[in-house]
């Protein structure tokens, strides 16, 4: 599946998008509402990513607004006010436009997208560490790399830590 981190795309799908749009690239996936786990801090929702090498949270700016996630065996979307606000890829078919992959190196983020920050997530807390990184790849939006060979690719509009 085709990332490309310019447009803000996963196959058809972008962010800002719908729900219906993911529905109609995907199928139904797995519908996930927030309200339903206990949530520490109403403006994030654990991603659930240390285990898939992905930003532990996302985070936005629109305290209390409704949130839904997609879920999918190889991909998860972030739903704030209806609209897309992150893709999170992490099935071995995913690829950036310019060719970094699931799979590849760290150091292929680093000479494909040199702006990139190179960092341990989770360095000296409780959890697990791993390598990420972290920028915007010559785009306007957030992306993310985690784990090295990478596991997980993230775009988003919101912001990731």
């Amino acid at each position: 599946m085709r990332l490309d981190l310019q447009k803000g795309t996963i196959g058809a799908v972008r962010l800002g998008g719908s729900a219906a749009d993911i529905k109609a690239e995907f199928g139904p996936g797995e519908v996930i509402d927030p309200e339903a786990p206990a949530l520490n801090d109403p403006e994030k929702f654990d991603t659930g990513g240390e285990d898939e090498y992905g930003p532990f949270g996302v985070t936005w700016t629109a305290p209390g607004a409704p949130v839904r996630f997609h879920r999918y065996p190889d991909k998860d979307f972030t739903l704030v006010n209806g609209k897309i606000i992150s893709i999170e890829a992490t099935g071995s078919g995913a690829v950036t436009a310019e060719g970094v992959r699931i799979g590849d190196s760290l150091d292929d983020v680093r000479t494909v997208y040199p702006d990139m920050e190179c960092f341990t997530q989770n360095e000296d807390t409780e959890y697990r560490e791993y390598p990420a990184c972290l920028g915007h790849a010559g785009s306007r939006y957030n992306v993310w790399f985690g784990g090295d060979p990478i596991r997980n690719i993230t775009l988003a509009t919101a912001t990731l830590d």
